[in-house]
């Protein structure tokens, strides 16, 4: 009786034909998908003045001509590289007390990461140092500078831009002079061109008085370069005052730049060239200065 009940509990408990006496772990497939993010330096200047306000809704980002999504936009002091370019024509004399001075400040206001060089022009343009970061080193070679010569400032703007746009990062020309020239090779209109082309702000510290009466010559240069500097997106300021107010409203604005950050669209289709399109609905006027592509 005992094995009649034993067998018939076997037979009972016993798994139907066809189903698995354990279950089969479940199935997953494992999908990777690559994001890339961007982070896109962006500088922003309208009619010849740096927009310091943006607001994302406004900003459309394009790789290749398909939109990507921007993540995230904000407003960074990033580090400067400062180009000093001082006149040191006898004509400009009487400011080189004011010119060293203003330079000091200057370069006491270097912040981690940021660099300068100096220069300077009478007859010709000149380089008294390369970019440094070591601000004591920077101050010392300012006992050099003494005034000489004519005035080539045409040369010297040209000369001190074209050895800036070998340099990659934001970077600002800061310029001491009275705002004439006597002497340069360099032609106005080509002057204007590079200012335009290269995107380097210029800020023109000049301590000759604002309503000074200048003969016909001195006042279409003075003209000229009030138009330049616009150009820039710099600032020329005038007067026979201190200036440590307006060098570091020109500092912050050097150095103030938009971090876009965003998807990089079908970043799986492999290594190639992205071109980079940024638009700012509603800024009418405006000149955007960034990378204009990267290699994936």
């Amino acid at each position: 009786m005992n094995w009649l009940l034993l067998l018939l509990c076997m037979v009972a408990q016993a798994p139907e034909e066809g189903d698995p006496l354990d279950p089969e772990p479940e199935f997953k497939i494992d999908y990777e998908e690559k994001v890339v993010l961007v982070d896109l330096p962006l500088r922003i200047v309208r009619d010849g003045r740096p927009v310091t306000e943006l607001k994302l809704a406004d900003l459309t980002v394009q790789e290749n001509g398909v939109p990507a999504q921007v993540r995230d936009l904000k407003k960074v002091q990033t580090p400067l590289k400062m180009h000093i370019l001082m006149d040191l024509s006898t004509s400009n004399a009487d400011n080189i007390f004011q010119i060293k001075a203003a330079t000091r400040f200057l370069i006491k206001k270097m912040r981690k990461g940021d660099t300068a060089k100096l220069s300077y022009f009478s007859n010709t343009y000149q380089e008294l140092t390369e970019y440094h970061d070591n601000r004591d080193f920077l101050i010392q070679k300012l006992t050099r500078v003494t005034p000489l010569g004519s005035t080539a400032l045409y040369d010297g703007i040209n000369a001190a831009l074209e050895d800036m746009r070998q340099h990659e990062g934001p970077k600002a020309l800061f310029l001491f002079s009275d705002g004439h020239d006597l002497m340069s090779h360099t032609k106005e209109v080509d002057l204007e061109l590079k200012v335009k082309n290269y995107g380097i702000p210029i800020y023109m510290i000049s301590y000759e008085a604002a309503n000074a009466k200048l003969p016909p010559l001195l006042a279409q240069q003075t003209q000229f370069m009030t138009t330049l500097i616009g150009l820039s997106g710099g600032h020329l300021f005038r007067g026979d005052r201190e200036f440590q107010g307006d060098l570091n409203t020109a500092l912050k604005r050097a150095r103030t730049r938009f971090l876009v950050n965003y998807i990089s669209p079908n970043a799986g289709a492999g290594k190639s060239w992205r071109s980079i399109m940024a638009t700012v609905n509603g800024c009418n006027n405006c000149t955007l200065i960034y990378r204009r592509g990267y290699e994936m």
